[in-house]
């Protein structure tokens, strides 16, 4: 059993494992399947991703696709500022965000529902983040808004350094203007 925690945004729930650690480190179960209807989500997860950052203040984000797609990150090594954007326009919480610190240590997950852009900035070098996906990627279905959304106003932990955002995500535009 898992447990999950809702968020303040509708849909975003962060997931705790269970960790089991011995004289020789630790094991936890990463996913079963019986998990989507404890935690209320509908569908099941079909792809699985990794995204390996070698430096710090790497930010990647803001992304959705345009079809009803849940995301489930977690972090294998490292340290993620991990943030969530409510861009579904009927919901009381459209265009407020959250954030929530994933680490390799902390053995939490967070479960992106349809609708939501997601995004994170490193907080370590070498940070490996996982991800399960319930639609294919597909560069058809992208979607992203900028990162620096001066309307969604996110604080991202940059400590005076200039983040490491690739050149698509530099493009997005604001929320406001899809």
């Amino acid at each position: 059993m898992v447990s999950s925690k809702e968020l303040s945004i509708s849909g975003v729930k962060l997931i705790s494992l269970n960790r089991y650690s011995d004289q020789r480190g630790w094991i936890n179960e990463s996913w079963r399947d019986s998990w989507s209807e404890q935690i209320g989500m509908s569908g099941r997860f079909v792809q699985d991703m990794l995204s390996w950052n070698d430096c710090a203040y790497t930010l990647r984000g803001m992304h959705t696709l345009t079809v009803d797609q849940y995301k489930l990150v977690s972090v294998i090594n490292g340290k993620i500022f991990d943030v969530v954007v409510d861009a579904r326009k009927h919901s009381s919480t459209y265009g407020k965000h959250i954030t929530v610190e994933l680490s390799m240590e902390n053995a939490n997950m967070l479960l992106v529902p349809p609708g939501c852009y997601h995004g994170y900035l490193t907080q370590e070098p070498n940070t490996a983040v996982a991800y399960k996906v319930s639609h294919y990627h597909s560069p058809d279905c992208d979607s992203g808004i900028a990162w620096n959304d001066p309307d969604i106003n996110i604080a991202w932990p940059l400590n005076g350094n200039a983040p490491i955002v690739s050149t698509r995500d530099q493009k997005h535009p604001f929320l406001k203007d899809l």
